[in-house]
């Protein structure tokens, strides 16, 4: 587990510089695509380590900031990457005032994107929210 966290580091590191420096209207725009495609990988795949390992924070913290680099500059975004940012962040055990209103706006958003097929998670997602939506729950 301490490899693949070094490693992803290293990587959203250097994924960073590349979706930063490439002008969204060049050529890079389909480098772009491919790195946020890596870095999606990446991000799921820390989830579900971390979802398996007891929610192990650190792995957590990792697809916080893999999947908050991928809507934040990926060319295209996925259904799919708002409901795992929500599930990050729900499972983010120091989750801050500004990161439970982040929960709130990606899971809201995955809401209004979701699948017909996805009813079962969407009412989870809803359920969950209105629990952290009673006094004493932050």
């Amino acid at each position: 587990t301490a490899a693949i966290k070094a490693a992803f580091k290293a990587s959203l590191a250097a994924r960073q510089r590349v979706l930063t420096e490439a002008p969204i209207d060049s050529w890079e725009h389909a480098v772009r695509e491919q790195y946020c495609l890596g870095v999606r990988r990446q991000s799921t795949y820390c989830l579900r380590q971390a979802l398996l390992l007891g929610n192990d924070q650190e792995l957590i913290a990792l697809a916080i900031q893999g999947l908050e680099l991928i809507l934040s500059e990926s060319p295209e975004h996925v259904t799919g990457d708002y409901k795992n940012l929500g599930i990050a962040y729900h499972e983010w055990k120091s989750r801050s005032e500004a990161e439970t209103q982040r929960l709130f706006e990606v899971w809201g958003e995955y809401i209004r994107r979701s699948d017909p097929e996805d009813t079962a998670f969407v009412h989870t997602a809803r359920s969950l929210l209105d629990a952290i939506q009673k006094p004493g729950k932050l």
